[in-house]
């Protein structure tokens, strides 16, 4: 039986992914349980430093990948000068925040304070040739889209050509989840005329949670049978009046309201 067309498409994208000359160098910020970690480790590159606040992420983190240098704690207390000259690539998903607009023009120092202020110190410390923000869909019109306008404003005065963000779903490419991001790309400006940054093209092949779940195209095997969450017998009581397709306001109202 010949591969079905999603899979072709789905090897021939694999086998298009350009090859590193080297082994490129990593910095990730605000890195959570992994995810972009690891999708940057398939694209070839090495980590030389994952930073979270998050006790649990960092000890899952550390227990899937045991050579990885991972910190917990405070980014503001990271020194990354000493990574000035050995990292290529900078990434993070810092948090959305408002910033100050004390000045007549939006600096670095307006943003004081917030966690994507630390991204942005650890980009002029390190200076790597190339940053990767990512940040929730709704930074776009997050106050009236200058939040937006001054994270840019800030990545140029340090040096990097910014292409125009662009939101992306996860959807479109070969995953099960209607995940939508938005992702900021930023180049040092002395390699940007070297370059030609390509956005990922979108699929038509849509892969839903079942494709997840059982073997086909997406994995070579079934996901293991898994007994599930024992709930206490109270809440499974609740649990089994809610219809099939249902949620929580199908409950009567006395349960809805505890």
């Amino acid at each position: 039986m010949g591969e079905s067309q999603s899979t072709i498409e789905l090897s021939n994208h694999l086998a298009s992914l350009i090859q590193p000359l080297r082994v490129y160098q990593s910095i990730e910020l605000f890195a959570g349980a992994g995810g972009m970690a690891l999708g940057m480790e398939k694209a070839g590159l090495h980590h030389l430093l994952l930073n979270d606040f998050d006790r649990y992420a960092t000890q899952t983190l550390k227990k899937n990948r045991p050579h990885w240098d991972v910190i917990h704690g405070d980014v503001g207390q990271i020194d990354f000068k000493p990574y000035k000259g050995k990292v290529d690539v900078l990434t993070g998903g810092f948090p959305c925040q408002t910033f100050s607009y004390a000045g007549k023009k939006m600096g670095m120092e307006d943003t004081r304070g917030t966690l994507f202020y630390e991204f942005a110190r650890a980009l002029k410390e390190s200076e790597p040739k190339l940053f990767l923000a990512e940040n929730v869909k709704g930074l776009f019109s997050h106050d009236k889209g200058r939040t937006l306008q001054t994270m840019v404003e800030v990545f140029e005065s340090m040096g990097y050509e910014v292409l125009e963000p662009r939101v992306l779903k996860a959807i479109h490419y070969h995953v099960p989840q209607k995940r939508e991001r938005v992702f900021i790309v930023g180049i040092k400006k002395e390699y940007a005329s070297k370059v030609t940054f390509e956005w990922p093209k979108a699929s038509d092949k849509l892969y839903t949670l079942k494709d997840a779940l059982k073997k086909g195209e997406l994995f070579t095997c079934d996901v293991p049978l898994s007994q599930g969450q024992e709930y206490p017998e109270k809440k499974k009581k609740v649990l089994d009046l809610v219809p099939a397709g249902g949620y929580w306001r199908d409950l009567p109202l006395h349960l809805q309201k505890e």
